[in-house]
């Protein structure tokens, strides 16, 4: 039984059955789902969030909400913007962008905005832009 996609506070799977996530959840890990799409804006406890080794295109301000998030793990999937996705995430200390397609990498991200930030992970993120080792694109 595979899930497919995440809505607020449940698990959808294929077949129709639903299991809540308990409240004051802090880690959740939805890892290699296959997910196309998520909504996870309920979980507003959440310190950790993986959402690695899907299928996500954007993620429609569903991270917003998530002001206590930390470490955010974003890797293997198809992303192609991040842009006003991590405004007012202030606790994020860890962010794991590898193995995406972002288009830009200077207009995506606003690094001032993320004062706790001291692991970023771009590695193979951004395949079509040109970033030499030691300059990154906010410089």
């Amino acid at each position: 039984m595979a899930v497919t996609t995440i809505c607020d506070a449940e698990l959808v799977e294929e077949q129709g059955a639903t299991h809540h996530a308990p409240p004051g959840l802090q880690q959740l890990s939805l890892s290699g789902l296959n997910l196309t799409e998520v909504s996870v804006s309920h979980f507003t406890s959440l310190t950790e969030l993986d959402l690695s080794h899907n299928r996500l295109k954007c993620l429609a301000g569903q991270l917003l909400p998530l002001t206590r998030l930390e470490v955010l793990n974003l890797h293997n999937n198809k992303l192609h913007s991040m842009a006003g996705e991590l405004d007012g995430l202030e606790k994020l200390h860890t962010l794991v962008l590898s193995g995406n397609d972002l288009k830009t990498l200077r207009d995506t991200f606003l690094f001032c905005e993320l004062p706790a930030l001291r692991h970023l992970d771009l590695r193979g993120a951004a395949k079509n832009n040109r970033v030499r080792p030691g300059h990154m694109p906010w410089q």
